[in-house]
């Protein structure tokens, strides 16, 4: 019953979450949420957020992110290009490579270990590999397990 599973993923989400604050650890708010519902679904839930809402929390986040950029964001980026552009390169060639050894060297599927290694936004990156086909659970592991 998916109103069950709902409820049980915010209360199991809630008491980690807490559990974490009172320890301490660092992005508590996020992990606790993460392992419910990763221990939910081991346990055979089969919640999804309809596609819609999925897109509109995706949207929400991008204004979010978007509203901290500023002017002087911009003129360092263009005052350090050269830098900023090799940065870039070297992320996107060692996750590439990273995901190919992932690939290679263990029975993950090909675009779940790409999309899973991929730099980026980690929710920008599991909506993205939800349409290549990808399993969006485990790439979405990767992503907040690298953040």
């Amino acid at each position: 019953m998916p109103i069950l599973q709902w409820f049980l993923l915010f209360l199991l989400s809630l008491l980690i979450s807490l559990i974490f604050l009172w320890l301490h650890l660092p992005a508590a708010m996020l992990l606790g949420p993460m392992i419910a519902g990763i221990v939910l679904s081991l346990r055979g839930s089969t919640l999804q957020l309809p596609r819609g809402i999925f897109l509109a929390a995706q949207a929400i986040l991008g204004c979010m992110i978007a509203q901290n950029l500023t002017g002087s964001i911009l003129t360092t980026l263009a005052l350090y290009w050269p830098v900023v552009l090799l940065v870039l390169l070297v992320t996107l060639l060692s996750s590439a490579i990273v995901g190919w050894l992932l690939v290679r060297y263990s029975s993950l599927p090909g675009n779940t270990g790409a999309w899973g290694s991929s730099p980026g936004g980690a929710a920008a990156m599991v909506a993205m590999a939800q349409d290549y086909g990808a399993d969006i659970r485990l790439v979405a592991f990767m992503q907040y397990l690298r953040v």
